[in-house]
């Protein structure tokens, strides 16, 4: 928010913000966006950023000509790979009108928020939204009886349904041999209980943390399947506060980390300057 707003009625507020986003400039996880306060203090100019990527499109003539069926696999990359609402320029918005969000269509959800407590549950909330599941979150926001569906979206994407629901078809397993007529059992063997569902309370089990021979932990590269990483890494470095954000420093590092495990021994290095740092406080 622009210094100039702070302390103004929420209206006066909304109506600035109103311009800030009806100019159309880039918003968070889009390059170049540099925020609504910096948007105000260069003069409000006009949108020079560029539009978010285009969706791939499936090849009618290869894959099938049902308009039904193109039109479904648009849909579903649209799901899977669109954060940002179109612009009004662009051609997915002459396309789908309801793909430009308004501010009209969400000014009534806007909230003031004042604590620290609230404007970081609302950063992870982004991290959330975006696939990155945080164990925990749901627990400590839903104290009331609000909907937390949109918390447990990364349960419907394919690959995890897949960890979840393993395809089965055409295998067999076999539980016992043949021995002179005499059926043996087979010793069982027991692989890692933990799984594709990951849930424990807020402040258990921290971000870069492991267990197990697997280094079983909060995130790793399966659960980073379809996340769009370029845009993960944008909402980590505009949303951070100051040069002290010890905490969604963990989590861009437990991102990195979960994206390439060989560089993890750095990452651990890193942490533990962060912790020295936490202790220091």
């Amino acid at each position: 928010m622009p210094q100039s707003l702070y302390g103004l009625p929420l209206e006066s507020q909304l109506e600035s913000l109103e311009e800030f986003w009806e100019s159309e400039v880039p918003r968070v996880g889009e390059p170049g966006a540099k925020g609504w306060g910096d948007w105000i203090s260069c003069g409000r100019p006009d949108n020079s950023g560029s539009s978010p990527k285009a969706v791939a499109q499936m090849d009618v003539d290869k894959q099938s000509n049902d308009s039904y069926v193109q039109w479904y696999h648009d849909e579903s990359s649209i799901d899977c790979t669109s954060h940002v609402p179109a612009r009004s320029a662009d051609q997915r918005s002459e396309a789908d009108p309801y793909a430009t969000v308004l501010f009209s269509d969400i000014k009534a959800l806007l909230l003031p928020l004042h604590t620290e407590d609230g404007k970081n549950a609302f950063r992870l909330i982004w991290l959330s939204v975006l696939g990155l599941h945080i164990p925990g979150l749901v627990e400590r926001l839903s104290q009331v009886s609000w909907d937390d569906r949109w918390a447990y979206t990364y349960l419907s994407s394919s690959q995890r349904l897949q960890s979840i629901y393993p395809d089965a078809a055409g295998q067999r397993r076999l539980i016992a041999d043949s021995h002179g007529g005499t059926l043996i059992g087979r010793e069982r063997e027991f692989s890692s209980s933990f799984g594709p569902l990951k849930e424990w309370s807020r402040d258990v089990f921290g971000p870069l943390e492991w267990v197990g021979k697997g280094k079983w932990r909060m995130w790793t590269a399966v659960d980073l399947q379809g996340i769009d990483q370029d845009f993960v890494r944008a909402v980590f470095k505009q949303l951070r506060c100051g040069s002290e954000d010890y905490e969604w420093d963990l989590y861009a590092l437990a991102f990195e980390a979960a994206l390439n495990i060989k560089r993890y021994i750095s990452f651990e290095l890193c942490v533990s300057d962060i912790y020295s740092g936490i202790a220091a406080l």
